[in-house]
């Protein structure tokens, strides 16, 4: 069955390098082009045509991606939605991102500091030094404007209401969007916001166990 990933913030396929999963096709959606008036739930349904709905399928999401299928699953009919280091819905988040409503500092920072920012934040999201050469090439390839309208979509997301067949992976040390046992299903213990890259093979065994019953 094809699984169809978005990645996470300022990142593309090559976030996903490490997931190993058998007897699935991982395919990594590309970002389609983002609009200051959109929301969440706008800019989530504008990933439809790049997914084949006419056959079986799942949704897999990182961080921001994760968002942006939770949403996308309320309006299409996946098998499942795998997220991964990322909220089910606005009380999931961390109440920082959920003030930056309040506060919308995002909106006046220049698109070069919010790229150094990201690449800057190693320690916050548990990145290795050595993965950051890769982690800069991926912040390069965002458009301009890319993380302000991402971010002025995540501090405005208000969705209530989780999808069905969904699923969160979620690291015990994230640092970004923390931890909330009461919406975690599978916990990742010391794992942090990276840990798609940092404990891969973990993340393989959990999702190993989630698509047993769909082989």
């Amino acid at each position: 069955m094809k699984i169809y990933a978005i990645p996470g913030l300022g990142t593309t396929a090559a976030i996903f390098e490490g997931i190993k999963i058998k007897n699935h096709e991982l395919i990594v959606l590309k970002w389609p082009a983002l609009k200051r008036e959109y929301t969440m739930a706008a800019y989530a349904a504008s990933f439809k045509d790049q997914i084949n709905t006419s056959e079986p399928f799942m949704l897999m999401g990182l961080s921001f991606g994760g968002m942006l299928s939770a949403e996308l699953g309320k309006i299409i009919s996946p098998e499942k939605i795998i997220l991964i280091s990322t909220a089910k819905t606005r009380d999931g988040l961390s109440w920082p991102i959920r003030f930056f409503k309040y506060l919308p500092l995002h909106l006046i920072i220049p698109d070069k500091c919010f790229r150094w920012l990201s690449y800057n934040s190693r320690l916050l999201l548990g990145f290795l030094v050595d993965y950051m050469p890769r982690l800069s090439e991926m912040i390069k390839e965002m458009p301009e404007n890319y993380f302000r309208y991402s971010i002025h979509y995540i501090v405005n997301w208000n969705n209530k209401t989780v999808p069905e067949n969904c699923i969160l992976i979620h690291g015990t040390s994230d640092k970004l969007i923390w931890f909330k046992k009461q919406f975690v299903d599978f916990a990742v213990p010391k794992g942090s916001h990276a840990m798609v890259i940092t404990r891969a093979g973990e993340i393989n065994e959990i999702l190993e166990g989630i698509l047993a019953d769909k082989q």
